[in-house]
């Protein structure tokens, strides 16, 4: 018996079954890329706001009530608040391994809201002089908005805080920081204050 060879006809049905398979297959392949860059990206996100979450929550609940001097000389409070969207105190636990410097364990740190990036800015020395620069940090990105409140002695909840450079001036209980982010919904976070009271040196 003489084979058959396959006709035009065959040909092209098969050629069209092959393209629509290999077409099919690109569009899930494409799909399952999409998703898992998706994913990626939510993670990468997720850990760069566990990252400023974890690091504000070791700066602010380490605050001590230390007051000191900017560039000119003249007294900051131990917290300072210059507007809503800005803060800046004096923090403890600023470790220095080995001693291999000659410099205090306390720190001055702020936190400012510029362009939708959250800054964390540290200074090297606690009382400034006049060629004294400081450090900023890019903490979080495409965040929108950042609003303080604090806790007093009473356990109020309160939206202005004293920017007292006595001596004697005490902390908040708690800070409240609210961080609304584009991506994600918005944020609030309680941290308690430690050390609140008169600093000892």
């Amino acid at each position: 018996m003489r084979a058959r060879g396959f006709t035009l006809l065959e040909i092209l049905i098969a050629l069209a079954i092959f393209a629509l398979v290999a077409a099919s297959s690109a569009v899930v392949l494409r799909t399952v890329l999409n998703t898992h860059r998706q994913l990626k990206t939510s993670d990468q996100r997720l850990m760069e706001m566990v990252t400023a979450v974890t690091i504000l929550r070791r700066d602010v609940t380490q605050m001590v009530a230390r007051p000191v001097k900017d560039t000119s000389g003249e007294a900051l409070p131990a917290l300072l608040i210059p507007n809503r969207t800005e803060f800046e105190f004096t923090r403890a636990g600023y470790t220095n391994p080995l001693q291999m410097s000659a410099r205090s364990s306390l720190q001055r740190v702020a936190y400012t809201l510029k362009d939708h990036t959250l800054y964390r800015i540290t200074w090297p020395v606690l009382d400034r002089a006049p060629e004294t620069k400081s450090v900023a940090r890019v903490l979080l990105q495409n965040v929108t908005r950042l609003r303080l409140g604090f806790v007093n002695n009473e356990g109020q909840e309160v939206e202005v805080w004293s920017n007292s450079t006595a001596k004697e001036a005490i902390l908040p209980k708690a800070i409240i920081i609210t961080l609304t982010l584009k991506d994600f919904a918005e944020m609030r976070l309680i941290f308690t204050i430690r050390a609140r009271g008169a600093y000892v040196e």
